[in-house]
């Protein structure tokens, strides 16, 4: 810092400070001298930032939803979960086409994932939708794998039917063709049942099942009436309100 007599007009000699750039080593103050940005100008340019790093030939889209047979997809891998008389079988009969649904009717349960898994990795323009109580990880993982190598997207339909309501059905004459199933079976797939039917999206995403266009791949089937009307047979189906 120096000290100069300045002249001003004829008011006489006046002594006023200066800093002398030169003294500490700036030739140039104008160039190094640099001006921060305004909390406005900051602003800016953090959004103008984020602007630049989107693609700009990349339109984001809403993810899918499914709410009904139409809208999966053709080469779907479709699991039912559900207590064994939950209404599955009739429901899975009506929404889609018969040549689409493995069903676990006296079968061997190796054959029968056998089957499936074939069914998987061969039919690439057909959805193969399995008609079986499905409550063994054992199961659920084998279809996993099989979907996997296919690369096709597997889907979940939770009935959450009752126990009550399947206790009732059992109670009943079964149908000699189907599965049979006591009181005490049904008392174990209950039990089963309620562990994973909450945690199948958690089992999916462990499993590397998740599909990132669908908003999710579980529907809950929540209720199903069976009513004869004129001598037909009519299914109606509430989903949960999450997926409706």
């Amino acid at each position: 810092m120096g000290r100069k007599n300045h002249r001003i007009g004829n008011a006489g000699w006046k002594d006023q400070f200066y800093i002398n750039p030169e003294e500490f080593g700036v030739t140039n103050s104008k160039k190094q001298i640099e001006i921060e940005p305004t909390p406005v100008e900051r602003k800016d340019n953090k959004k103008q930032a984020f602007v630049d790093s989107i693609k700009v030939d990349t339109i984001p889209t809403a993810k899918k939803k499914v709410t009904n047979a139409g809208e999966y997809p053709e080469n779907a891998v479709i699991i039912s979960m559900g207590l064994p008389k939950s209404g599955r079988t009739n429901l899975l009969t009506n929404l889609f086409k018969q040549k689409e649904i493995y069903s676990f009717i006296k079968t061997e349960r190796e054959d029968y994932i056998k089957n499936v898994q074939q069914a998987i990795l061969e039919k690439s323009d057909e959805k193969v939708v399995i008609d079986a109580p499905f409550l063994d990880m054992k199961f659920r993982k084998a279809i996993y794998r099989a979907t996997k190598e296919a690369e096709k997207t597997v889907f979940i339909m939770n009935y959450k039917v009752t126990y009550q309501e399947c206790l009732k059905k059992i109670q009943k004459m079964n149908n000699p063709n189907a599965v049979r199933i006591n009181e005490n079976n049904l008392v174990k797939a209950y039990l089963k049942f309620k562990e994973v039917q909450d945690g199948l999206e958690d089992e999916l995403a462990k499993y590397e099942m998740i599909n990132n266009e669908y908003e999710s791949q579980v529907v809950d089937i929540i209720n199903i009436h069976n009513e004869v009307s004129t001598g037909e047979k009519e299914n109606s189906v509430e989903v949960d309100e999450n997926y409706k």
